[in-house]
């Protein structure tokens, strides 16, 4: 049986739902007393309806399981439960489901005459919510390739891309073949050649490479592929093939496409040659596929995708209607086709202690919604974000105070990759917290921003980023959509909405970026950053962050006033330890690099990296550099045409004023840390010790999972040794 919340998450609800704040469990009834209402009696009269996997919707709901007479008991379906509570006056109602699987009819849509409503389920138990389609009575088709009818489940359509085998993502019959060793940079092939020039769409494959005369549907292939810049993944339909000339023509491009780009065509059912994959013949309703291993008749399952989302909390803000204190707990969310939680139009509304996995997004923070939380939950192999908090007007105030705590979310991303794409996303929001989560594998960002203002990034374990991607970082913030507007413009919205930001306690390492050097070869890691503010980003604090493992450096502006950087531990930069970079287009000054420890192993790599750079734009002081070889340069000008000053060089120029070089005296020197020696000269530079114990994740009732130990993940290995000679890191 689901656990029940307790008596203070009741009371506690039920004066936020009341309108009245909440002042403890006494005080809380007094408050419920002042307002003519009895907390006690709300709690013993708030209705509480049971779904179960035996129940029957025209049950009562009322019992957690049925009588001995079997004419009463739970329902069967959320639905039911749903419009039950309805009926009630009383609130908050509370539905608990009980442990099993339940494949959804149909989205379960809450609306403003749902607030107050809480959905739960036994975090300790499977209480899952699939939003596919189970698949049964298999038949042999081809050696190990099997097929199954379509027609008779409840599918909106057959254009779905994803297909679960035991709750895993199988392959949607591809060539190249997918390659295990290497999830993420293996089984492409890559661009042979300029198909023609400026081409944003049009790869080339070389003879015998691919065997289009084979494809009875070529029309049905879509295509994968990263361009030149490689921001993001590209996933379309491929619109033609010039055979004569080995092309492939995408459906849509990004940006430009040059020689060695990675691709692979997937989709067609004669391309079926390898455990895991599978392909639907939309004519005859069939679905072919090879099982890895087990047997999908017995126990083992497929599950395809029906259902946008499993949960929609809509209201309408422009009638003064919000969906309000909803709260979904304990939930396992599966096989969605969109987001397993999306929400517009809500506030004060809870995910917590839910697992979300196989849909395109875990929780979507969509338009007007407001102090929302997403907490405790477990997220990952999404096709895109984990947590997209994401606004759409220009005015960032509909869309504030969202909370996103103490999730762990790993390997996310493995659909069509905006250039976004984090494991924590925020866009045109304000005052939203991101913090005590761990994320880590992931094809962009760990944690991403694009405008907004007064938010917080803190206590995050963030690490391995950028696996598919470059220009980047593990954390990242832009002010991208407002670029297009006259300058003047964009000066006055970044003061009223982009500033006021932090970043701080965070524990941030392997920048990652992979993708194709101006040769035209595959290489990583490259062009990243460990954190990357970038299109006049500005008004940032940035300080105590333990980061390492990086590229370009721990730290890079791209345009921007008033950055402050300090405070800050920085170890091991290939290329760097910082990285400013003026714009024409942007004001920079007012940025501030100070009381940081950079420690690095020397090398070619420089302890500073700045382009177009004048006193005004940045003021560097009382830094601790600690070089391994004892040789500490300045990397002068852009990423190609570099040239490098020694130190003494760059301080006669006054930069880094009070800065030394000295062994910042680690506690343990073996490994990368904060903790210093009492006797560490950094102190005497006024840097203050960082406590980074309580980073990550916590100990909580909303956690799903404690402890919640690391997941390992298949992954490549980046070497962040700097080079033996200056490589264009680009």
């Amino acid at each position: 049986m689901a656990r029940g919340l307790t008596r203070r998450e009741i009371l506690k609800g039920m004066v936020a739902t009341a309108g009245l704040p909440y002042l403890g469990l006494g005080k809380g009834e007094e408050a419920f007393k002042q307002s003519g209402l009895q907390a006690e009696k709300r709690i013993t009269l708030s209705p509480v309806y049971y779904v179960a996997t035996h129940g029957n919707d025209q049950w009562s709901g009322k019992l957690a399981a049925s009588n001995q007479a079997h004419s009463d008991g739970p329902f069967a379906t959320l639905l039911r439960a749903r419009d039950e509570a309805r009926k009630s006056r009383r609130r908050p109602v509370r539905v608990v489901v009980e442990p099993g699987s339940y494949y959804l009819a149909e989205t379960l849509a809450l609306e403003p005459q749902d607030s107050g409503l809480v959905i739960e389920g036994n975090k300790n138990q499977n209480v899952v919510l699939s939003g596919g389609r189970l698949v049964k009575d298999w038949k042999p088709w081809k050696g190990e390739i099997l097929q199954a009818d379509l027609s008779k489940l409840a599918l909106p359509d057959l254009n779905f891309h994803e297909m679960y085998y035991n709750g895993q993502l199988m392959q949607w019959a591809r060539t190249p073949n997918f390659d295990p060793q290497h999830p993420r940079t293996g089984g492409f092939l890559q661009n042979a050649g300029v198909a023609e020039a400026k081409t944003t769409t049009k790869l080339m494959y070389r003879e015998g490479q691919l065997h289009p005369e084979k494809w009875a549907h070529p029309e049905r292939a879509w295509v994968v592929f990263h361009d030149m810049y490689n921001y993001e993944t590209q996933f379309c339909p491929l619109k033609s093939i010039d055979t004569a000339k080995r092309v492939l023509e995408a459906a849509q491009g990004v940006s430009e496409l040059r020689k060695g780009n990675p691709y692979y065509v997937c989709g067609l059912l004669e391309e079926l040659d390898a455990p895991g994959e599978w392909a639907v013949d939309p004519d005859t309703k069939t679905l072919y596929f090879w099982p890895p291993s087990g047997n999908p008749n017995e126990t083992d399952q497929v599950v395809v995708p029906a259902l946008t989302s499993a949960f929609l909390l809509k209201g309408d803000p422009a009638q003064a209607k919000w969906v309000e204190q909803v709260t979904l707990s304990g939930l396992a969310v599966r096989e969605c086709r969109g987001r397993a939680i999306e929400l517009s139009g809500a506030r004060n509304c809870t995910v917590t202690a839910c697992d979300l996995r196989d849909v395109e997004v875990g929780v979507y923070l969509g338009d007007n919604t407001h102090a929302c939380q997403v907490v405790g939950c477990d997220i990952t192999a999404t096709q895109g974000d984990g947590v997209s908090i994401w606004g759409i007007n220009p005015d960032y105030d509909r869309v504030t105070d969202h909370v996103v705590d103490n999730n762990y979310i790993w390997d996310i991303g493995w659909g069509r990759i905006h250039n976004r794409c984090s494991g924590v996303y925020m866009h045109r929001c304000m005052r939203c917290k991101v913090t005590h989560n761990h994320i880590h594998d992931t094809p962009r960002y760990a944690i991403g921003m694009d405008v907004g203002g007064n938010c917080e990034i803190a206590y995050n374990d963030c690490h391995h980023a950028n696996e598919v991607t470059l220009d980047t970082s593990v954390i990242e913030a832009a002010t991208a959509k407002d670029w297009n507007l006259p300058m003047d413009q964009q000066k006055q919205r970044n003061r009223k909405w982009n500033w006021g930001n932090s970043v701080h306690h965070n524990i941030v390492h392997d920048s990652g970026g992979w993708g194709t050097d101006p040769q035209g070869q595959l290489s990583a890691p490259r062009f990243s950053w460990g954190l990357y503010f970038d299109t006049y980003s500005s008004g940032w604090h940035v300080y105590d962050n333990l980061i390492y493992n990086t590229v370009l450096g721990a730290y890079m502006v791209n345009g921007g006033v008033d950055n402050i950087f300090e405070n800050n531990i920085c170890l091991n930069g290939k290329t760097s330890q910082t990285f400013l970079e003026t714009w024409p287009k942007y004001d920079m000054f007012g940025d501030i690099v100070q009381h940081n420890i950079f420690a690095y192993q020397g090398k070619t790599a420089d302890v500073h990296h700045v382009n177009r750079f004048t006193k005004a734009n940045a003021t560097y002081r009382e830094n601790l550099i600690w070089s391994a070889d004892g040789k500490v340069t300045v990397g002068v000008g852009g990423l190609v045409g570099l040239h490098k000053e020694t130190w003494k060089q760059w301080q006669e120029q006054g930069e880094d004023a009070g800065s030394i070089i000295a062994d910042p005296q680690f506690v343990d020197a073996t490994r990368p840390g904060w903790q210093l020696k009492p006797t560490s000269p950094a102190f005497k530079l006024g840097f203050k010790p960082i406590d980074l114990s309580q980073v990550g994740n916590y100990a909580a009732s909303e956690r799903r999972t404690w402890p919640r130990p690391e997941v390992h993940v298949v992954r490549d290995v980046f070497d962040y040794t700097p080079p033996q000679t200056l490589a264009n890191q680009r």
